[in-house]
């Protein structure tokens, strides 16, 4: 699963970095900026207890493709917030590309990405994360609620990559709010 995720991720930013199209701000459907917040109050693992709330600030990068349907767009994600379990909570920070795709003329975005993420503890409670450096990876799918306002729903994996000597890893369902600027 990794594996095919990485594949995919090269694959998207070959895609923009050899095609690119810079469009000015007026043919720019998502806008140039997004703040929102973002909330994890359940993990996959039904055994484990997490919670992770964030604020996020999205910049537009300059590497699109508009299509008949779908257009193809790059974002620069940065995190701020907090994760916590029952017994213990500290900071969380990340900073990272997001692909994907937003329907030209409809409400859908879906979008995939992986950002370098900093944990001020990595202990919490009976969890050990091993290491204060982690990866975030995650799938999306958004929906344009108004003009400028988006909703979306993600599958978010956090792990420390093997840097440290075990890599338990995390995996959470989180959702978004941001609005366009």
């Amino acid at each position: 699963m990794r594996k095919d995720l990485n594949s995919l991720l090269l694959c998207l930013v070959c895609l923009a970095v050899l095609s690119p199209k810079v469009l000015s701000a007026e043919d720019d459907r998502s806008g140039w900026l997004k703040f929102g917040v973002m909330v994890a109050a359940d993990t996959v693992d039904q055994d484990e207890d997490f919670e992770q709330y964030e604020v996020f600030l999205t910049h537009s990068l300059p590497w699109r493709r508009i299509g008949e349907t779908w257009s193809f767009f790059t974002h620069l994600d940065m995190t701020a917030g907090m994760i916590a379990d029952s017994e213990k909570t500290t900071s969380i920070g990340s900073i990272g590309p997001r692909f994907g795709f937003h329907q030209n003329d409809g409400p859908m975005i879906v979008d995939i990405g992986s950002r370098v993420t900093l944990v001020g503890d990595d202990k919490l409670g009976v969890r050990v994360l091993d290491g204060p450096v982690h990866f975030s990876s995650h799938a999306r799918i958004g929906f344009r609620l108004f003009k400028k306002t988006e909703i979306g729903f993600r599958l978010q994996h956090m792990s420390n990559a093997g840097l440290s000597n075990r890599n338990p890893g995390l995996d959470l369902f989180v959702i978004d709010v941001g609005h366009y600027f």
